[in-house]
């Protein structure tokens, strides 16, 4: 495993081992002094922020932020490529160039961004709603004011609007005045919002992504039921239902058509899909095992910042054979954990127990 590894990361620990930046964290001080080219898009985007934060006790430094940004926006980075764009607002062209790679690659707000410059219905509609349904709340109320008005082609319907305007409602001050026009005294229990009520109304009219969050409202009471609802979503296309009816396959031992599933939601841009998919190239479950495709897919995912993988890069990581890797995985191990992920916290803990 560690001879594939080390076809697979560039290890640069060993060439810079005596030069160390003046930082507070070791493993930043050993990225900053080596070659860019030897660094994951990820690890040149956490320099990036470290610059703009001052964080680690390095100075604040826009001017290397943005190099560094730009460096993990080369290299793929979602999350980069978006605030490269950002960064170059004075030229639009170019910002626009970045932010269309992001979207591309999945990034949320960008996937909205670039759907309000659409001059096609259709386009404007698929790229709203997949940013809708990443959870980037003013997609989802430009997307209920969609079904409120049946604009661009949408049939109005005041469940699947109302639907959208709640999951969007905390996002603007837009999107609250919204969801108070749309709800009404039967959506509430006494002052408290029935999320509930208003899921299943609009998983009853049909829309995929209510159906697969009236499904997620069984897991802890009947998972045979939360299962026949992901099933029913998936056949209406919803990717993020493929990712949760996937993994109750998994656990039938199903795990082919988990993998065909999870290959579909990561192929349209769910980073929970690239995840999934990456465990099961990892672990050699549902397909054949192939430690290179499990890196590729993490790290799609990992550059859209999705904690989880973080947990599994530092598990990939602290599997292989040499120093650089350990090191590198302890380093993604503490993100992960850091960010409240609980089998990274679960992990850490052990290996700070096997030291004492």
């Amino acid at each position: 495993m560690g001879r594939i590894y080390k076809n697979i990361i560039h290890p640069f620990l060993s060439r810079c081992m005596k030069k160390k930046a003046f930082t507070t964290n070791l493993y930043l001080g050993l990225q900053l002094e080596a070659k860019t080219e030897d660094l994951m898009a990820d690890e040149l985007f956490r320099i990036s922020l470290a610059y703009q934060g001052g964080l680690y006790m390095l100075p604040k430094d826009d001017e290397k932020a943005r190099y560094y940004c730009l460096e993990a926006a080369k290299k793929g980075h979602a999350v980069a490529q978006l605030s490269a764009g950002m960064w170059m607002k004075d030229d639009k062209e170019a910002a626009m160039k970045w932010t269309r790679l992001a979207a591309e690659n999945g990034e949320a707000q960008a996937l909205y961004i670039v759907s309000e410059s659409c001059d096609d219905a259709a386009e404007r509609l698929s790229l709203l709603r997949k940013s809708a349904e990443k959870g980037y709340e003013l997609a989802c109320t430009h997307l209920a004011e969609m079904y409120r008005n049946g604009d661009a082609g949408v049939v109005a319907d005041s469940a699947i609007a109302k639907f959208w305007a709640f999951e969007g409602r905390a996002g603007s001050v837009e999107g609250g005045k919204l969801f108070k026009q749309l709800v009404s005294k039967d959506d509430f229990n006494g002052e408290k919002i029935n999320a509930s009520k208003i899921i299943k109304a609009a998983a009853e009219a049909g829309e995929p992504h209510a159906i697969f969050e009236h499904g997620n409202s069984f897991i802890s009471t009947n998972e045979n039921k939360a299962a026949e609802q992901w099933q029913k979503a998936v056949k209406t296309g919803s990717h993020y239902a493929m990712c949760n009816y996937g993994r109750f396959l998994s656990k039938k031992n199903d795990d082919e058509k988990a993998a065909e599933l999870f290959r579909k939601a990561a192929e349209w841009g769910i980073e929970e899909g690239m995840f999934n998919l990456s465990k099961m190239y990892f672990e050699g479950t549902g397909v054949e095992k192939d430690l290179m495709k499990a890196w590729e897919w993490n790290e799609k995912a990992l550059n859209l910042g999705f904690v989880p993988s973080r947990h599994l890069l530092a598990v990939m990581l602290m599997n292989g054979i040499g120093k650089d890797e350990v090191k590198r995985g302890e380093f993604y191990l503490e993100l992960a954990a850091e960010d409240g992920y609980g089998p990274a916290v679960k992990l850490k803990a052990e290996k700070e127990q096997e030291r004492r």
